[in-house]
């Protein structure tokens, strides 16, 4: 449904200068040509028929309102497969929101939204004039162009991103064919259509793809943080005991060989040679500041021995601790 209103929540306030429609669009081909106008937001228009009689995949709309009229506000619950690139063509000021969080401003020129597969309530706000290409991908055409471009089976069901800007000179280069092939060839050429609408997946499953394993990866990052900070902790907490491998990757939640690796490569130490440092720490500290014989030290912070304890303190300092005690009263 779609209700017209000027201001959202009462604050919505466009700048002057981007009240303004643009004189030209972005892509000076008129986009009248394409199968059909949308009328109702984020619903596609009937597939084209390919020879074979099969439903062409791809399907194209021009999403436009060129009238002044107050800001509009569009609404959808209807969830759907699609990913959907929209590209903007008339300067206008725009924002996405989905399960009323906002996802998506923009309004310029050659701006680039992708969405993935609709679920829950989307709204958009946006202030007339406006013109926006928009191209729908179904499922199937992302799964194709998914394995093509992954050399992976694709998963049941696909979604690239949830609402996304692009910069792309590929993605817009290919929407800049599939417009002048629609309006060169109109529907008589949906083989084309096809071919550009595979293209454009492709790119598509290239850059957000790639993109989602970045995110990852980050996410992956941030976990293994926060997991060995509290590895960390529990080792500042027991240095006074023995402290093993075993316990060490327990806590952080590893096999012992995939903790030790990732160990060192967040503090550039193995565990051991890690626990090592920070008993020697703790160590200097009771040598400075209290008269505690060296024994006793060394019993209190886990080595088996005064000598084993000397010979890890000499390597880690390049001093005995006696000599490092005297050196430094």
């Amino acid at each position: 449904m779609m209700k017209t209103y000027s201001t959202l929540n009462g604050q919505a306030q466009w700048a002057p200068e981007q009240q303004e429609s643009s004189e030209k669009s972005y892509i000076p081909t008129p986009m009248d040509a394409l199968p059909s106008s949308e009328t109702i937001w984020r619903r596609p228009p009937p597939p084209h028929k390919l020879p074979s009689g099969n439903d062409a995949l791809i399907r194209l709309s021009c999403w436009k309102n060129l009238s002044s009229d107050p800001t509009i506000e569009v609404l959808s619950d209807t969830d759907d497969d699609f990913h959907v690139v929209t590209l903007v063509t008339r300067r206008t000021q725009a924002e996405l929101f989905i399960d009323e969080n906002s996802a998506w401003k923009g309004g310029m020129p050659g701006q680039l939204l992708v969405t993935g597969p609709k679920r829950g309530a989307w709204r958009k706000v946006i202030k007339p004039p406006y013109e926006h290409l928009r191209v729908y991908l179904p499922q199937q055409l992302i799964s194709e162009c998914f394995e093509a471009v992954t050399g992976h089976e694709a998963p049941p069901v696909i979604s690239l991103c949830n609402a996304t800007s692009l910069s792309d000179h590929g993605v817009s280069h290919i929407l800049a064919a599939l417009l002048h092939a629609q309006n060169r060839h109109g529907g008589s050429n949906p083989c084309l259509i096809e071919t550009l609408g595979l293209a454009l997946g492709s790119r598509l499953v290239a850059c957000l793809h790639n993109q989602s394993r970045l995110n990852d990866n980050e996410t992956k990052f941030r976990s293994e943080k926060l997991r060995l900070q509290k590895t960390l902790e529990y080792i500042n907490e027991n240095l006074n005991n023995h402290i093993t491998l075993t316990q060490l990757s327990s806590i952080f939640g590893a096999s012992r060989c995939r903790f030790t690796v990732t160990f060192k490569q967040h503090t550039g130490y193995t565990p051991h040679a890690y626990v090592v440092q920070q008993k020697i720490l703790r160590a200097k500290e009771i040598l400075k500041n209290t008269k505690r014989p060296i024994l006793e030290i060394a019993l209190d912070l886990g080595f088996n021995s005064q000598p084993h304890f000397t010979s890890s303190f000499r390597k880690e300092v390049g001093l005995t601790p006696a000599r490092w005690r005297l050196e430094n009263l």
